[in-house]
């Protein structure tokens, strides 16, 4: 089998539209794929401080992605 091809995202922080496509992409065969973020923000549930509310993503942002890591 030919090797891996190594690709690694940088992103700001996590997003709820490019984590599925993340996850998506570290499924193929011939792709290792790794994303390191700048930041955490927003893949924990925290409190908006101005709507006084807890917010939280209806995705997974960080499951089954390698290196998924922020600063």
């Amino acid at each position: 089998m030919p090797d891996r091809s190594r690709v690694l995202f940088v992103s700001t922080h996590p997003v709820q539209y490019a984590s599925p496509v993340f996850r998506l992409m570290s499924q193929h065969p011939r792709l290792d794929v790794h994303v390191a973020y700048c930041s955490l923000q927003g893949a924990e549930a925290a409190i908006d401080d101005e709507f006084c509310v807890e917010v939280k993503w209806d995705v997974p942002l960080l499951e089954a992605i390698p290196g998924s890591r922020g600063k």
